[in-house]
């Protein structure tokens, strides 16, 4: 028995179906493993920065904020009337 025209188109679109699927899955494992490669390097990265305050002492701390209060006090001062 001849499979009917329908069941043919019926098979060749199933087929279709089944390697666009496919061709998703492994777009989708690639990109997995480019997310997992771009993020160990963001932890690199982040490794190796420091913030500005980790680097300074207390004691610079302290004359920092002293001098940006000041700074602002002056800005307030000529922002008033």
């Amino acid at each position: 028995m001849n499979p009917s025209p329908e069941k043919e188109r019926f098979d060749a679109a199933l087929q279709g179906i089944e390697q666009i699927i496919g061709d998703l899955k492994a777009k989708n494992r690639e990109l997995v493993q480019e997310n997992t490669r771009l993020k160990t390097k963001l932890k690199e990265m982040q490794k190796g920065q420091s913030d500005i305050f980790d680097v300074i002492s207390e004691t610079e701390r302290m004359k920092l904020k002293h001098s940006i209060s000041a700074l602002m006090a002056k800005i307030d001062k000529r922002i008033q009337p």
